[in-house]
Parts: structure tokens; C-alpha cells; sequence
């Protein structure tokens, strides 16, 4: 079967809130993340994290293990984000906002998956790498890249989410609306496999 590696970077906030959970109860968590509905079409094999006790770096949350498919069939489609960074806009309203916008924290989250094939099936298409961004320093970005390795039949996709503002002021919601809008659309993109001929 088809193998994958995701790889997923917390920030210091979020990564606080795993480091207390995973301490407290690891199997229930593990759990969770195996049978999480983005998971659908996967079996994972081993779930870990690293640098829990390690204040000073990055929690690194690695899941491993194959692609199953109900059928096999002679096209198939793969989220290229397991679990995306916003599921839908956090922006519902764009008009007459008079108060500031605020965030909880700061933000900053990288994300690794790798796709090695098998024999069987071979890329037919991927995601594009992307660069969008919001505000001057930027504010906020959010960029990603696409290595794809045709001999060895595998891809590595990787991006990185930052928002960098606690505040920002109510005349930029509609600026942020827009920027929320570009990340989903390019976390909606296919990985898409064909079953080579014989």
C-alpha cells in the first residue's frame, strides 16, 4: 500500500495546550487522532510527538502509515491537508464592524506530508505551491511548497501559517476576509493518483 508521513509544527501557544493534554492522557489522544474523519481512506500506524518536555522547541505531532481504499479504482482523490488551518472563514461579517479585530494569540504552525507510492498508482495531479499574505510586514502569511519526485514516485508538500497581530483594526476585515478566503481555497487543493497500465 501507498505510505504517508505528516508532520505537523506547533506554535508555542497551541503547542502549551498538546504539551498538557498529551502529559495527562496520551492514549485518548492518540485515539482521537486515528480516528479523526480527515483520517477517512488512511490507517495509521504510529502516532508521536516530540519535544514534550522541551519548552524550548517546537512540539512536532508525526503520524505514519498507508493509504487504504475501500476499491480499488483507477483515480483517486486525496485531501493534500488532513487537517486544515481554518475549515471555513472565521469572517462572517464585513459591514458596519465598528470594534477591532482580536486574536487569542500569536500564531505559528508548519506543516510536512509525504506520499510515497507503490507501484500501483503514479501522480496525476497536486497542489500548486502558493504564497498569500495579509498586511505590510506581512501580518499574516501563509506559504507552501510542492517537491515531487516522479522516479521515486513520491511528493512532499509543505506550508507554513503565521499570523503575527493581536489586533488589528476594524477597517481591515474586509482585506482579512479575502486573505482567510485564498488560504482555504489553497488547502482545498487534490493530491490525485491514476492506477498505472499494465
Amino acid at each position: 500500500m501507498p505510505k504517508f508521513k505528516q508532520i505537523k509544527e506547533l506554535g508555542v501557544y497551541s503547542g502549551a495546550d498538546i504539551r498538557d493534554r498529551w502529559k495527562n492522557d496520551s492514549t485518548t489522544i492518540k485515539k482521537k487522532m486515528m480516528d479523526a474523519p480527515s483520517m477517512t481512506g488512511f490507517k495509521i500506524e504510529q502516532v508521536s510527538i516530540d519535544n514534550i518536555d522541551d519548552i524550548d522547541k517546537k512540539v512536532r505531532i508525526k503520524l505514519e502509515g498507508a493509504i487504504t481504499f475501500a476499491k480499488e479504482t483507477d483515480v483517486i482523490f486525496l485531501d493534500a491537508y488532513f487537517e486544515k488551518i481554518f475549515d471555513e472563514n472565521p469572517i462572517k461579517e464585513v459591514r458596519d464592524r465598528k470594534y477591532p479585530i482580536e486574536f487569542d494569540y500569536l500564531e505559528q504552525n508548519n506543516y510536512k506530508i509525504y506520499v510515497l507510492l507503490n507501484n500501483q498508482y503514479e501522480f496525476d495531479d497536486y497542489p500548486t505551491a502558493k504564497q498569500i499574505t495579509f498586511g505590510a510586514q506581512p501580518q499574516m502569511y501563509f506559504k507552501s511548497t510542492v517537491d515531487i519526485d516522479t522516479t521515486q514516485n513520491k511528493i512532499l508538500l509543505q506550508s507554513k501559517f503565521e499570523n503575527g497581530s493581536i489586533v488589528l483594526p476594524n477597517t481591515e476585515i474586509e482585506k482579512l476576509r479575502d486573505f482567510y478566503n485564498g488560504v482555504i481555497k489553497a488547502q482545498s487543493q487534490k493530491i490525485v493518483l491514476k492506477k498505472r497500465r499494465k
